[in-house]
């Protein structure tokens, strides 16, 4: 794909944050062979004629970096409405994330009706912190931020208001304690957290300056004078995630992606409380410059890669792309469903799948992506394994079968894999044999990553190596209604997760085609946790 980074341009501005801003692009950890990113500047002065003339060149996405809010001299909020007008896919940051975003009395509100956790101003209680309520990147905070008396809140008020007069002004209790960052992002129409990063002050520090200035958040963290750590407490890191992803619904930010969820630890009474959402994770960067890169690198399956394509493939579904295809490919299924076990019985696949099932462990639970009419959970079930079988298949026809019945006990869903095994929850076991040729390569990495997260003990997948000429047949054979993709060379790029081994590889006959006499090959990979 060719995908338009769009930026909000410094020109004229002698913005203060000019010099530090590098600019977000995927293209610094992404192969241009694989997706191209090129970087376009919106003016503020000249936003709408800017945005026509890059709509114009087309791009297949355009992924949103605009940032500036009502008060900023760069473009953003009215930007990137207009550029959700064009009619073009808009990748990330809609303009209504950045309404919430730069209103904080207003997602404080939200938050508060929700039931969401977020600092009050209490008459009478101190400390407290003063900041601007309508800006971004800590504009404005410093270790004077924090005042102990009615004098000193007003005092610092002014300060802030001599400098930008026409700003809006928070007043909130300062929460002593700890301080995390978490990276939200949706997939598919699930929206999940990344583990949590903690924030580490020096030795000495002053609960009350144990907070993340502008100073400290762009030049303390990135010079290790304040370190960070992902929180390694399960308890904790549920805790944290569960509500940053409350706190993602809250402010608006359902459609755009991905955000970063600011919060902290009280620590007099271990409660959380969520500071602020962010629309626009400091992902991208060069690498080293930000933690959210690292975050991605170490926790998120496939790194930057699998990201971006999460992002993308959410995008498509959340338009309703490939509907149509899904239903032909059910249609199909269902139509020789009724024969599928007499011919799968004869193809090289099936004894591929039997030694798999007879090489490892299955026991608990087990997902099957693609189930079909049950031929795997009936071989687990054959070994004498003790697994509570559950799937998901897009054709009705496939799963009204005896196996199914018989040895699903678990949930069975129709439906395509790509949007249900996003909301899935967690299995011992995540399997997917024959069924991948069925989605492009960015839909694909997708699923992969979110079937390493859900997987407590294995992942197991078969991806056909299609000839080209299978992939031509199969389009003419349903009247372009089907088009297959060959999927090797995403999954062969996605490598193995951090946490994760690979204990099995083969290159393994898969079978001949019915209808095109084309004899297809497959890739066979089992992944289980490093532990």
């Amino acid at each position: 794909m060719r995908i338009c980074l769009v930026q909000s341009s410094y020109e004229g501005t002698n913005y203060p944050f000019e010099d530090d801003d590098d600019f977000g692009d995927p293209g610094r950890y992404i192969d241009s062979t694989i997706h191209q990113f090129d970087h376009r500047f919106i003016r503020k002065a000249t936003e709408r004629s800017d945005i026509d003339a890059i709509c114009d060149e087309k791009f297949d996405m355009y992924m949103n970096w605009m940032w500036g809010g009502p008060r900023d001299t760069v473009a953003g909020i009215t930007a990137t409405e207009y550029l959700e007008s064009k009619g073009v896919v808009v990748l990330s940051n809609l303009h209504m994330s950045l309404r919430i975003h730069y209103d904080k009395p207003l997602y404080y509100h939200l938050a508060h009706n929700f039931g969401l956790r977020v600092p009050t101003n209490e008459a009478g209680k101190f400390p407290k912190i003063v900041k601007y309520g309508d800006s971004c990147a800590s504009n404005g905070l410093d270790l004077k931020s924090v005042c102990f008396t009615d004098q000193e809140v007003e005092c610092r008020r002014q300060l802030l208001l001599q400098t930008q007069p026409d700003a809006s002004i928070v007043v909130q209790n300062f929460i002593c304690g700890t301080e995390f960052t978490v990276v939200v992002v949706e997939m598919g129409s699930a929206v999940v957290s990344l583990t949590p990063l903690q924030f580490i002050f020096p030795p000495g520090t002053s609960p009350y300056h144990a907070f993340l200035t502008s100073e400290n958040k762009f030049k303390a963290v990135r010079d290790g004078r304040i370190s960070t750590k992902l929180v390694e407490d399960s308890l904790l890191s549920k805790k944290i995630e569960r509500m940053a992803e409350t706190a993602f619904k809250v402010a608006g930010m359902c459609g755009g992606g991905w955000a970063r969820v600011d919060m902290r630890l009280e620590d007099e009474t271990d409660r959380l409380f969520v500071l602020e959402v962010n629309p626009i994770p400091t992902a991208f960067y060069p690498k080293g410059k930000f933690k959210a890169d690292w975050i991605i690198e170490n926790t998120f399956p496939g790194g930057h890669l699998a990201l971006f394509e999460t992002l993308a493939a959410t995008k498509l579904m959340k338009l309703g792309t490939g509907i149509a295809e899904q239903a032909a490919i059910a249609e199909v299924f269902s139509t020789f469903a009724s024969q599928y076990d007499s011919i799968l019985v004869n193809e090289p696949i099936n004894a591929v799948i039997e030694e798999y099932v007879h090489s490892f462990n299955w026991d608990g639970s087990v997902l099957d992506l693609g189930c079909g009419t049950g031929v795997l959970g009936r071989k687990i079930h054959e070994k004498g394994t003790n697994a509570l079988i559950s799937g998901i298949d897009i054709s009705p026809g496939m799963v009204d079968s005896d196996s199914i019945r018989k040895y699903y006990k678990g949930l069975v869903q129709i439906g395509s894999i790509q949007e249900l095994v996003m909301i899935a929850g967690e299995f011992n076991h995540i399997s997917c044999f024959s069924t991948f040729q069925y989605l492009d390569s960015i839909t694909f990495t997708a699923v992969l990553s979110r079937m390493f997260m859900l997987a407590r003990n294995s992942v197991t997948v078969e991806v056909d190596d299609l000839p080209e000429s299978y992939i031509i047949e199969m389009e003419k054979h349903t009247g372009n209604r089907i088009r297959n993709s060959n999927n090797v060379s995403a999954l062969r790029r996605f490598g193995t997760p951090p946490g994760w081994k690979k204990v099995r590889d083969d290159y393994v006959p898969a079978y001949n085609s019915p209808h095109f006499n084309i004899s297809v090959s497959g890739c066979v990979l089992r992944f289980e946790r490093d532990v």
